[in-house]
């Protein structure tokens, strides 16, 4: 979990694969990855979870809804 919290602080923006084929173990890791992490799952596709955390620097400005 460290490597992902490193990563999407200096990046804000990542893509992580989730290495199963279980759709109900897949769902509780991503859950996990999303809760511990503090970050918003932006989509998920197939085996690929796409998440964005701003950082102080704020590396990337999302549009305002």
């Amino acid at each position: 979990m460290a490597e992902i919290e490193g990563a999407i602080n200096h990046h804000e923006l990542i893509k992580i694969k989730i290495p199963t084929d279980d759709k109900e173990e897949k769902a509780l890791i991503m859950d996990a990855i999303i809760r511990e992490t503090g970050a918003i799952k932006l989509q998920s596709i197939g085996h690929v979870l796409v998440l964005f955390k701003q950082s102080a620097d704020k590396k990337i400005e999302l549009p305002k809804r």
